[in-house]
């Protein structure tokens, strides 16, 4: 998301007692997403401060901090927080969802495929991307979460290089 390479991403669906006929068969209806919402991104991050601290202390701004994400090349620092403990307040990322679709795994484009963030440029016309995402997607959800193909809530979104809570409008999710 930081160089503008990923503009969507796929959640498995949990909830298919929710069916839909779209004419053909009945599919899951996505639970959660719509266009508009907007979602803060988590990372990896830590404070540089001049003693031992919690988030509790980097919360209240109380010692001289500065907010350190690993993704910007932080490698060598030690005392990361996982991107699960990330306070809302330190995110610097949002995203503001533009479509959703329902789908299998399986059927994600090539270009959807690039748009999840493939690293290698123009393979449009060269391997197909959907290897390169669903070796991706076996590192994430484990080695056989592609061949088990489920039901995916593809979002579509664009990302603004500022807190959420300094954006407006739109539903927080």
């Amino acid at each position: 998301m930081l160089d503008g390479r990923k503009t969507q991403t796929r959640r498995v669906l949990k909830r298919t007692d929710l069916m839909e006929w779209n004419g053909r068969e009945m599919k899951p209806i996505p639970v959660g997403y719509a266009p508009g919402d907007r979602l803060w991104v988590r990372e990896a991050w830590t404070a540089r401060m001049t003693h031992g601290w919690t988030i509790a202390d980097a919360r209240s701004r109380m010692y001289q901090e500065e907010i350190l994400y690993r993704a910007d090349g932080h490698e060598s620092i030690d005392g990361w927080w996982p991107s699960i403990h990330m306070p809302r307040e330190f995110s610097r990322l949002t995203l503001i969802v533009t479509d959703v679709r329902v789908q299998r795994l399986e059927e994600i484009s090539r270009g959807d495929a690039m748009e999840e963030g493939c690293p290698h440029a123009n393979m449009a016309e060269g391997p197909d991307p959907r290897s390169w995402f669903s070796s991706l997607w076996n590192s994430l959800h484990g080695p056989e979460a592609w061949k088990a193909n489920p039901w995916v809530a593809a979002l579509t979104f664009t990302v603004h290089r500022c807190n959420i809570d300094r954006l407006s409008g739109g539903r927080h999710v």
